[in-house]
């Protein structure tokens, strides 16, 4: 576990710590162990309202086993070692709170390459992604029976051996929810409203997926049978039902996003 230590007013706490992991990679005999990093630290120069912050982390990514359409279908490509940096502050301002931040990561990424003729490219951890951005949230309470939680980012990413952008990365993303505490007692509602820009879906740049917006729904009630807690929630998620590709999941494979989605559960504390 990590360790903290304190100035001796408490205004600079520094967090010190890291992370021993083992991945091994399925249909193969590969298998990495590495201790990743980290080192966070907290400014707090007037008081608990407004703070600095800043972190360096490592930490060891699953590689992924080669799919169809390439030369070197089914070969298991090695776990990929990724680093951030971070540096923001957080203010709090009234009954909201706000955090600003900008932050760097870089990795390795896995690109097609054209190899001794073959008529199919081959997928290989050649590459190397960085990507910049700034991201703005913020939370808390407009009005004693309502909460908001939102935020939006900003991305610059690149293939640092193509110059080209790098796939499956919007340049925009942002999201707004507001939660409404209603009059009947325990039945809160609200909804949410997301953003994802366009992006590119290979490594070549060549397919573009277009930006999309998403509407869900939510409500919950929370009640009690005899002495135990119980809590109904119900959510709807894509309202308009809007074709859209959420992401990718390898360099030219596109995920296509649910149709509208019905949800329901209940959460029983003993």
């Amino acid at each position: 576990p990590p360790d903290t230590l304190s100035s001796a007013d408490g205004k600079v706490p520094l967090t010190v710590g890291g992370r021993h992991q083992t991945v091994k990679m399925p249909y193969s005999n590969y298998s990495e162990t590495r201790f990743s990093p980290m080192v966070a630290a907290v400014l707090r120069p007037w008081g608990g309202r407004l703070s600095f912050f800043g972190n360096c982390t490592e930490g060891l990514e699953p590689g992924q086993v080669v799919g169809t359409g390439y030369a070197n279908s089914g070969e298991a490509l090695a776990p990929k070692v990724s680093k951030q940096i971070e540096l923001g502050a957080k203010l709090q301002f009234g009954e909201m709170t706000h955090t600003v931040s900008a932050f760097q990561i870089r990795r390795p990424s896995f690109i097609s390459v054209n190899e001794g003729g073959s008529a199919l490219p081959a997928l290989r951890d050649d590459g190397e992604q960085r990507l910049r951005g700034l991201e703005w949230s913020l939370y808390g309470n407009l009005t004693p029976t309502l909460s908001l939680l939102g935020g939006i980012t900003h991305i610059q990413s690149e293939q640092r051996n193509t110059g080209r952008d790098t796939y499956g990365v919007p340049e925009w993303r942002a999201r707004i929810g507001l939660d409404w505490q209603t009059p009947v007692q325990g039945l809160k509602v609200g909804g949410r409203v997301i953003h994802t820009g366009a992006q590119w879906a290979d490594s070549g740049n060549r397919m573009r997926v277009p930006a999309w917006n998403r509407l869900d729904l939510n409500a919950s009630y929370a009640t009690r049978f005899g002495d135990t807690p119980v809590r109904f929630n119900a959510s709807v998620e894509n309202v308009a039902d809007r074709n859209y590709w959420i992401g990718m999941f390898g360099d030219g494979f596109v995920m296509a996003g649910a149709p509208r989605t019905f949800k329901l559960a209940a959460t029983v504390s003993f």
